[in-house]
């Protein structure tokens, strides 16, 4: 299964890619964040490109 990781800011979105056959993620690429629209009718094109089955968002715990 695929599944897309998001590291989600202010001003970008960091994308991973893995896959829990391979056991391997990698990046995928930035996502610039112009609003709420925007971002989620592109991750709805990109879900559906990469036939994504999972999608993690991180939640920082530490910002320092």
């Amino acid at each position: 299964m695929k599944i897309l990781s998001l590291d989600y800011g202010d001003k970008r979105i960091g994308l991973a890619l893995g896959d829990t056959e391979a056991r391997v993620a990698v990046p995928y690429g930035i996502l610039e964040n112009r609003g709420r629209t925007y971002v989620l009718h592109q991750l709805k094109i990109l879900l559906i490109k990469e036939n994504i089955g999972k999608l993690l968002i991180g939640l920082p715990l530490a910002l320092t």
